[in-house]
């Protein structure tokens, strides 16, 4: 239990570092007007995406690798109860469980960084990141949890290991499909509007919508 707390920290201080970093080149360009510079350059907009992605490959990868070498040390070392009911034992699956969604959690920060970098302001950049991506998916899993656990028990003799799987499942699926929802989401939204957010500093997001509202009307009103 003490390994698998330590490890939910390096987690969290591994994507953390992901949330500040992801979003910070796009809002520095924005700011200086370097971003526009770009934009007048015969480099596409999926070339400065594949760019500022392999910038933030080859500054995470390393730590993301070591993370989970580590991860699977400690899984191996942690000395888990052979004498439990469940076979392999619930910890040891949600650790392996949990190594699979800390690539994929970075890898929703990263595409939701980049556009949270083209139309945030600052570190409320980043506090954005860290509840859609990182708190939201655990709150709803709270709650149909909750669900799950008391309808569970209205039920004589509900097989607790099987709601236990149950639980650990819900958890899985929303969590992963949480972040394949906001990836899909963030590469749509920058495919289709990354030059005009290109074009405004940090704070302009008001004059921009009224700008895309009038032309969507014609000019009218």
């Amino acid at each position: 239990e003490a390994s698998f707390t330590l490890s939910i920290l390096v987690h969290a201080a591994l994507k953390l570092w992901v949330a500040n970093e992801a979003p910070r080149q796009f809002l520095d360009d924005r700011r200086t007007g370097a971003l526009e510079l770009l934009l007048s350059t015969p480099l596409t907009t999926g070339e400065i995406l594949g760019g500022q992605g392999l910038a933030l490959r080859r500054q995470f990868l390393g730590p993301t690798v070591l993370v989970l070498i580590v991860d699977l040390y400690w899984m191996t070392t942690a000395g888990f109860d052979a004498h439990r009911n469940s076979s392999p034992p619930i910890l040891a699956i949600l650790w392996l469980l949990r190594m699979i969604l800390l690539p994929l959690d970075l890898w929703t920060l990263g595409w939701t960084g980049f556009w949270a970098g083209m139309t945030g302001r600052g570190r409320a950049t980043t506090t954005s990141l860290v509840v859609r991506i990182l708190i939201l998916p655990w709150i709803l899993w709270f709650l149909a949890a909750t669900v799950l656990w008391s309808f569970a028990e209205q039920i004589r003799g509900p097989d607790e290991d099987l709601l236990m799987w149950l639980v650990i499942a819900s958890w899985f699926v929303l969590a992963s499909g949480s972040d394949l929802f906001w990836v899909v989401w963030a590469r749509a939204s920058l495919s289709r509007s990354f030059r005009d957010a290109a074009t405004r500093h940090p704070g302009e997001s008001r004059r921009w919508f009224q700008r895309h509202s009038q032309r969507s009307t014609g000019g009218k009103g």
